[in-house]
């Protein structure tokens, strides 16, 4: 084995080696944190948005039932029209 010095350099440049490895650490951590946060968030507005399609398909259901009632009672009454005009001729 060789018995060699560390000069108070390598200490330096250790150490400023370890300081940018703790900084890289915490920033990666800020990273998580944020993305868990983010996740917590979109899950949240996932929920959201399904309860809106959902309201949205119910919506729409309604609209097509109504709208097919209305043509049908515009079928019927231009029928009767049509049965009256024809007959009062």
């Amino acid at each position: 084995m060789m018995n060699e010095t560390v000069s108070p350099a390598d200490f330096n440049r250790l150490e400023t080696k370890l300081d940018k490895v703790a900084e890289a650490v915490s920033k990666l951590v800020l990273v998580e944190e944020r993305q868990s946060n983010q996740t917590v968030r979109i899950d949240k507005h996932d929920a959201a948005l399904e309860t809106m399609q959902l309201t949205i398909t119910r919506l729409h259901a309604r609209l097509d039932k109504y709208a097919y009632l209305a043509s049908g009672a515009a079928f019927v009454a231009m029928s009767l029209f049509e049965v009256a005009r024809f007959i009062f001729k």
